[in-house]
């Protein structure tokens, strides 16, 4: 059990930070510059901990209240959400029947009397789509104080949307044959969401019993239909073809960042056996074999690939460090798609946090020491430096020792309080160049915050992926409506195309804003308005009936949930 960080930690961590000799000759200087400052500047680096988590609780208490106060206007009643999805997910379903040349639907066959199989599982969606209802309120309630939530409740409406749809269905037809496809989709979803849901930490009790009950129906439903267990093997394609392309660009690199040594060919030899079995891996999901001969290829991948990204530490090259880092994430998400709770690879976290401090180093040698010296807050470079550099090599102790998972996430916790100063007070540093490695920065905390299975990682980066995705799309839907209504003389015509020019800009707007990382308060009311674009977009290509129907129904099935989306991320 490692002790708490009491005011010995920093003085520790201090002495790491100023004893290394490449960055003596900087602090020496740094020193001098602020000879006039006062004792206590310094001695607010080696305060306690505890002390500044404090002052940093009640900031963020602060600032929350404050957020609370200009967000009110913005909150989305979760229902209006959930019935653009019923809409939304009711123009897909019909969309695919009408263009779904594997046949992969059943015709509901015309008999008098509902199955058997459909009168046990009318019981069970019914169940199901209670506990849908109750999770999605759960979910939406707690995600208000968890932001590890915020990105589940936007799937966890559009799978209660998807439940509801079906249990309309199974109440209308007698035969359970034509359930089947749905609660296919349906069941690779679930499985997702329900692995991400129980690995988030900090969830009410009745919540995580919810979803083992949910998960219990599931199974019974799916033994009754005889459905066996649904991989999304579109995106295990992605990610896996992605790990053995990565894994051979390493090797190029690592070919040419090492130079012709013996470390170099025995890095080779041990990466060209992890490639090959990266490649065994993308041919067993893009031939459709069986679960289980898929899981066995990627337990053989993970074999070679964890201590081959280990031994790489030792070089300290970005180059390799970039391409690790990239693989790893690929890694995270197969992971995922096979089902796998994420384990902590505490190698790994050492690997990341090693390369945030060289970045830590990088920023100081790129950065003069006038441009330190012109900051507005320079009285607190020093003690704001020692303290995250000092908290990174706390955690790097937490995770070389026997303490639990939870004690590790504390230890994190450090640093990104600490994270948070440092970038207030550095990034008004006026270079480029400095400015790059303080990107770099935050992408090694992000990149800490995944290796710990902590799903708010993702919120800032899933922001801009939806921004970009609703942007894109709103451009084909304007090029799509101007085609439908270049010949009609439809009275909403002016109308319509303004509508839709509007919604084009104003995505094209949030996505530069969330790109740039605008005020987010800002951001909250720009959703919400773009929202209510698209509603009036809607309701005027809803009603188009030529040729052109087909694609912008393909639009609008992807626009809304994609909305509902960020919307959900956003906005609490």
């Amino acid at each position: 059990m490692s002790t708490s960080l009491s005011a010995s930690a920093p003085r520790g961590a201090m002495s790491r930070w100023l004893s290394p000799a490449r960055r003596v000759g900087s602090f020496v200087l740094l020193a001098a510059a602020f000879a006039t400052f006062s004792a206590g500047a310094f001695a607010q680096g080696n305060r306690d901990f505890n002390d500044r988590d404090r002052d940093l609780d009640r900031r963020d208490r602060d600032l929350d209240r404050d957020r609370d106060l200009d967000r009110a206007p913005v909150r989305r009643n979760t229902d209006e959400l959930y019935k653009s999805l019923i809409e939304s997910e009711t123009e897909r379903r019909n969309l695919r029947r009408s263009t779904d040349p594997r046949g992969t639907f059943a015709p509901a066959r015309v008999i008098d009397q509902p199955t058997r199989e459909m009168l046990q599982a009318r019981k069970i969606v019914e169940g199901l789509t209670r506990d849908a209802d109750d999770l999605a309120r759960m979910v939406n309630e707690e995600a208000r104080h968890n932001n590890q939530l915020r990105p589940m409740v936007g799937e966890v409406l559009k799978l209660r949307a998807r439940i509801n749809l079906i249990a309309d269905r199974a109440a209308q037809q007698n035969d359970h044959a034509v359930l089947v496809e749905d609660l296919r989709n349906i069941d690779r979803d679930w499985r997702i969401v329900a692995l991400r849901l129980s690995q988030t930490r900090g969830m009410d009790r009745q919540t995580y019993e919810l979803i083992e009950h949910i998960n219990g129906d599931a199974k019974e439903l799916t033994q009754i239909l005889d459905i066996k267990p649904q991989m999304n093997r579109r995106e295990l394609m992605r990610y896996t073809a992605a790990i053995a392309t990565d894994m051979g660009n390493l090797l190029e690199d690592a070919e040419y960042e090492l130079g012709r040594t013996q470390d170099r060919d025995q890095v080779l030899a041990s990466g060209r056996r992890v490639r090959q079995q990266a490649y065994l891996l993308a041919n067993a999901v893009e031939d459709q074999r069986e679960y289980d001969i898929v899981l066995d290829e990627y337990k053989h991948f993970k074999s070679l690939w964890s201590p081959f990204a280990t031994s790489l530490r030792q070089f300290q090259n970005r180059t390799l460090d970039r391409h690790v880092r990239r693989i790893a994430e690929s890694d995270n998400h197969v992971t995922e798609l096979l089902w796998m709770p994420n384990q902590m690879d505490r190698q790994r976290l050492l690997y990341l946090t090693d390369a945030l401090k060289r970045d830590v180093d990088e920023f100081f040698s790129r950065t003069p020491l006038k441009l330190l010296i012109d900051l507005p807050d320079s009285r607190s470079v020093i003690p704001v430096s020692n303290e995250f550099y000092g908290v990174c090599s706390h955690f790097t102790d937490t995770v070389n020792s026997d303490d639990t998972d939870d004690e590790v996430i504390a230890a994190f916790r450090y640093i990104e309080s600490s994270h948070r100063t440092f970038m207030q007070v550095f990034r008004q540093v006026n270079s480029q160049s400095a400015l790059q490695v303080l990107r770099q920065i935050q992408q090694g905390v992000d990149d800490l915050r995944e290796g710990l299975n902590m799903n708010d990682h993702t919120q800032g980066r899933r922001s801009a992926e939806l921004a970009g995705l609703i942007d894109n799309l709103a451009g084909q839907l304007e090029v799509e409506t101007k085609r439908w209504l270049e010949n009609r003389r439809a009275t909403f015509r002016t109308q319509a195309l303004q509508e839709v020019a509007s919604f084009s800009t104003q995505a094209r707007r949030l996505n530069e804003s969330i790109t740039l990382g605008d005020n987010p308060i800002q951001q909250q009311k720009d959703v919400s308005l773009l929202f209510e674009s698209w509603r009036r977009v809607y309701n005027y290509i809803k009603t188009c009936d030529t040729e052109e129907r087909a694609k912008l129904q393909q639009l609008s099935t992807q626009i809304t949930p994609a909305l509902v989306d960020l919307q959900t991320l956003i906005t609490p």
